[in-house]
């Protein structure tokens, strides 16, 4: 018995793709709308600095400097992920602005 493959497969045709490519594209926006929006609108990776190189350079510092005042607690806005060191750089400049206005941070 042969099969007729014009009968068997319905023809995928412009107009049906439109529509499934509508219902895709409707499909995505409603999925980025539902997304909340971000606070400040910049990307975390922007606000991040990784490793003591970068951190020490944005204090203008020595690394062994950056190290031993990070060591101590005394390196604003620092924190360690694992064995890496990081630095929100909003965050040190909003603690370097209170220590300047002489509130406690």
């Amino acid at each position: 018995m042969k099969i007729n493959r014009e009968k068997a497969l319905p023809q995928m045709t412009n107009q049906n793709m439109d529509a499934r490519g509508d219902e895709r594209q409707s499909s995505r926006a409603k999925i980025e709308s539902d997304k909340p929006p971000a606070a400040d609108q910049t990307p975390i990776a922007d606000d991040l600095l990784q490793g003591m190189p970068a951190i020490a350079a944005f204090y203008g510092m020595p690394v062994r400097k950056a190290y031993h005042l990070a060591a101590h607690g005394n390196l604003p806005g620092t924190f360690k992920i694992g064995k890496i060191i990081y630095l929100s750089k909003s965050a040190a400049r909003e603690i370097i602005a209170q220590k300047a206005r002489g509130g406690a941070a």
